[in-house]
């Protein structure tokens, strides 16, 4: 299945509307948990750490997809279609995928995509130009035959930012994989400039390099940890900087600002080579029609257990402190409410009282402090109870 997505927009429109939080558990049907508001705490105690998100998105949204990224103490970059349910961890014919959400501070950011274009070849490669190699599309993957370099690009799209990624096998020997900011691509050998981005089968190795119509520059080239035969391949350019991901796990990592944007295909050397699933997202947004949506929450599922000691006598005139201490430490400011009282018949307390003390995120204690007043009557000893 073959689809492009375009869209038009207005500046300034915000497409996701907000995060909702989902109990993802036990299948159909996910209930709500709640609206993840900026600045929440959320305690997931009772769905064991697990949970998924949906971005809210208008029924009929212009947009072709989003990236959702979530970062924290683990982290997520997803780019779902803009087609409900639009969810974290993506879901199987509507039942969410439900993930692990670790204690910790976490900002999660919606960034809407205006051009998805996707193709598992069922029904032929319509979209693609060949250049170079005897292309055919057989079993539901698009293949080249060996012997020659293969090149074939996705008709009509074009990104300087973007995400590109494929599931690719080679033949034992060969080398295959995907091109990008691509131009001035002709059938002869090594024709074209741009970056090519690849897995050599022999070697277990991923690697990246740049063409200059006919003149190869590798670039990065190491181990991946990949059994094959068909690996995941993922590129991510954003910018000068070009990211290799090989079945989800990243392998290189590096910088070439010598071609800013262009065309996408696949490319292979001289061995036969066979593609499927291939997905490209463009993540341009020069005029900034497409604005994210983000929120900052806190999951906090261990509850901590909080106690308060008297740190010793005080005196009028002085201060009275207790420390109020919190384990394990709250992952966020955790405020807890405090009462001071004395006995009915003493005077030692001033007229306004503390009623909550902060402890800081990643901190075991606090300290309490109720400054006494000083007044001519001496009073027998007494007792300040906080709580």
């Amino acid at each position: 299945m073959t689809f492009t997505v375009t869209g038009s927009f207005e500046a300034g429109t915000a497409f996701v509307t907000g995060f909702t939080l989902v109990d993802a558990r036990d299948g159909l049907p996910d209930p709500d948990l709640g609206a993840l508001a900026d600045g929440a705490t959320v305690n997931l105690s009772r769905t064991g750490g697990l949970a998924s998100v949906r971005a809210e998105m208008p029924r009929r949204s212009p947009v072709a997809a989003v990236r959702l990224a979530l970062n924290g103490p683990r982290t997520v970059d997803r780019i779902a279609p803009a087609r409900a349910p639009v969810s974290l961890f993506g879901d199987s014919g509507g039942d969410y995928v439900a993930g692990a959400f670790p204690d910790g501070a976490y900002t999660l950011t919606a960034r809407p995509l205006d051009s998805l274009r996707t193709d598992g070849f069922d029904d032929g490669a319509a979209w693609w130009t060949p250049y170079g190699g005897a292309w055919q599309v057989s079993g539901g993957v698009y293949e080249v035959s060996g012997g020659r370099e293969g090149k074939a690009l996705l008709d009509g799209f074009a990104a300087a930012d973007l995400v590109l990624e494929t599931d690719v096998r080679a033949a034992p020997g060969g080398n295959a994989g995907v091109v990008f900011r691509a131009s001035d691509v002709r059938e002869s050998r090594n024709a074209f400039r741009g970056y090519y981005a690849g897995v050599d089968v022999d070697g277990s190795k991923a690697v990246v390099g740049r063409m200059d119509d006919g003149v190869w520059h590798r670039l990065a080239k190491l181990d991946m940890d990949a059994a094959g035969p068909w690996y995941r391949l993922r590129v991510v350019a954003t910018g000068p900087r070009i990211e290799v991901f090989v079945d989800g796990a990243p392998v290189l990592d590096i910088e070439d600002a010598t071609y800013a944007s262009g065309a996408v295909g696949l490319r292979t050397w001289e061995f036969a080579a066979e593609w499927d699933d291939v997905e490209a997202v463009r993540l341009d947004d020069p005029d900034g029609l497409l604005p994210e949506t983000a929120v900052a929450f806190t999951v906090q599922s261990v509850v901590p257990e909080v106690a308060i000691v008297a740190d010793g006598p005080a005196t009028e005139g002085g201060t009275a402190t207790f420390t109020i201490s919190a384990e394990p430490a709250p992952p966020a400011e955790l405020e807890v409410v405090v009462s001071v009282t004395q006995g009915t018949a003493d005077d030692y307390l001033p007229a306004t009282l503390p009623t909550s003390v902060r402890i800081a995120a990643g901190s075991t204690e606090a300290t309490l402090k109720v400054a006494l007043p000083d007044d001519a009557v001496d009073e027998p000893d007494g007792v300040l109870t906080a709580s």
